[in-house]
């Protein structure tokens, strides 16, 4: 397997520190995803490499690890990727022509087929998986054994993600929430957004009509309830172009590209193209396609070699 690199670089909070420069030589990475205590990044070669924990065999290279502190490569030729998402002990993939791969979670059998005859152009994962077919039909396995199952079928769907609850954009701009397994969804905000994201028990999205981020519970108990929007730190509003929902906690991109965790400046003079909040840590593509990661690294997460965790907004470079 190839093992990719790379050096530590320190970044300030709020631009203070110095800029990082690219290393030549890197891969230029076109997703990155968080999960509980692993990441994953997907190449523009559709490659997939991974570190942290491979506990339950989550790398999907059929073997069943600790952990690796660096990144390595986990995809089986000829299989490439089109889509990823790391969740809670779990990889899941896309390939072509969407079909869903999953790996970890139960067992080290590299990458299996999800049940069901089921294409689809979105797929997300944490303990359960869900997933977007072409045509907008939402569906959620509750393992990587289970059926299938459709959730509010008569609804159309423009993206899902999924925590310990699943959660949908409907064509309709409302955020729909759901519990793995079930087949109803509820209503569980009244802002109409342009684009969401799921973490552990939240989902937190961009507004549509003024591009301001809000975070709502994803019971649906405050459906009807204003929700606070987004601020950085100081209280200022931003007007943004992404948001990256995690453990209690929201990343995001402002409309210049300036990123930020907990309100808090990650940006030290970087572009962000991307953004993926895990369990404990976070990593973020510039628009330059290089991968940083930051927070906590007790199994190799942030893909420095080593298992110290970083403070907050020390950024480590694993491609």
């Amino acid at each position: 397997m190839k093992h990719l690199f790379w050096m530590l670089a320190a970044v300030g909070i709020c631009g203070c520190a110095d800029a990082v420069s690219p290393a030549a030589g890197t891969i230029q990475v076109t997703s990155v995803a968080a999960g509980r205590d692993h990441s994953c990044g997907l190449s523009a070669e559709q490659q997939l490499y991974c570190w942290g924990s491979n506990e339950a065999g989550q790398f999907g290279s059929g073997v069943i690890a600790p952990e690796s502190y660096r990144p390595v490569r986990t995809l089986l030729d000829p299989l490439r990727a089109t889509a990823l998402a790391a969740g809670d002990r779990r990889t899941c993939i896309l390939v072509a022509p969407g079909r869903p791969l999953c790996a970890g979670s139960d067992g080290g059998r590299g990458f299996e087929a999800l049940p069901g005859d089921v294409t689809l152009a979105q797929i997300d994962a944490d303990t359960a998986v869900c997933g977007l077919t072409p045509e907008g039909t939402a569906y959620c396995w509750a393992d990587s054994a289970a059926a299938p199952v459709a959730v509010a079928p008569e609804r159309r769907f423009l993206a899902v993600g999924v925590g310990t609850y699943g959660c949908g954009l409907g064509a309709d701009s409302l955020a729909y929430c759901w519990r793995p397994g079930a087949s109803d969804a509820y209503r569980v905000s009244t802002v109409r957004f342009g684009r969401i994201s799921v973490g552990t028990a939240q989902v937190c999205g961009v507004a549509a009509a003024d591009s301001v981020g809000y975070c709502v519970s994803a019971t649906g108990q405050d459906a009807d309830a204003t929700p606070a929007p987004v601020t950085r730190f100081g209280g200022t509003i931003p007007q943004l172009q992404d948001i990256a929902a995690g453990n209690g906690r929201a990343c995001f991109i402002t409309l210049a590209g300036d990123g930020y965790c907990d309100g808090l400046s990650i940006s030290g003079g970087m572009k962000w193209r991307q953004l993926s909040a895990g369990a404990a840590h976070v990593c973020g593509i510039t628009t330059e396609g290089t991968v940083y990661c930051w927070g906590s690294n007790a199994t190799g997460q942030l893909g420095n070699g080593t298992t110290t965790t970083q403070s907050s907004f020390t950024l480590e470079r694993p491609l």
